[in-house]
């Protein structure tokens, strides 16, 4: 995305908690052309059920993996919270 000739970093981040360390990151770089949209990247606009990872913050996802022993989501029991998702076809 541009806005007025200037290219522009979108970060789409749907655990709060991220979005609240990648907003610090962007301010202590003095990064001003990026910014952080609190949304889930999915297929369609609208809302989806987000498995928020508290054992890493690094596998929050909207595909569910509780079946999968191996998967952290299994492991920790993760929650889940609703969140507004976004398409990326908006960006084109």
């Amino acid at each position: 995305a541009r806005s007025r000739g200037v290219p522009v970093t979108i970060l789409f981040e749907p655990d709060l908690d991220n979005a609240r360390l990648l907003a610090q990151t962007i301010k202590a770089n003095h990064f001003s052309s990026g910014f952080v949209i609190l949304f889930a990247v999915a297929d369609k606009f609208g809302e989806a059920r987000f498995i928020v990872d508290r054992a890493s913050g690094a596998t929050g996802s909207l595909q569910d993996h509780s079946d999968n022993a191996s998967s952290l989501h299994s492991a920790y029991g993760m929650k889940t919270v609703a969140v507004p998702t976004i398409c990326l076809d908006a960006y084109t």
